[in-house]
């Protein structure tokens, strides 16, 4: 009779809720929520750290390209101030010599403009 009643083909406690088996069960959904929050944390912190990563790469070729355009424009002023002092040179010595020929004719002196882009040669 006792192996009746114990239904022993047939174990009918792991069809029964618990209150142990629901804490289980509830355990593993927080688990499981847990790790979706600390997954979303590490993509975050990961991408803000890609963000800074970026920022710092594009801060650095920044700067270099703004060197280097410094360096370009620096050298064309260098350049252009060598050419004005070569005009200057040579108006100056224009105006003399033409001092000197209307002291020795003594006659009108007249003055011409060389434009900046031109350069003239004054034989005598």
């Amino acid at each position: 009779m006792e192996i009746y009643n114990r239904n022993a083909a047939y174990d009918l406690s792991q069809f029964e809720v618990n209150s142990r088996h629901k804490r289980n069960v509830i355990h593993i959904k927080k688990s499981r929520e847990k790790a979706k929050r600390d997954f979303r944390a590490k993509v975050f912190t990961f991408s803000i750290f890609v963000g800074f990563a970026l920022l710092c790469v594009s801060g650095v070729f920044g700067y270099l390209f703004g060197q280097v355009q410094l360096a370009e424009l620096t050298d064309e002023i260098s350049k252009s101030s060598a050419e004005l002092s070569e005009l200057e040179s040579a108006n100056t010595e224009r105006e003399i010599k033409s001092l000197c020929a209307a002291v020795q004719n003594e006659g009108p002196v007249i003055f011409t403009e060389i434009p900046r882009e031109d350069k003239a040669e004054i034989n005598v």
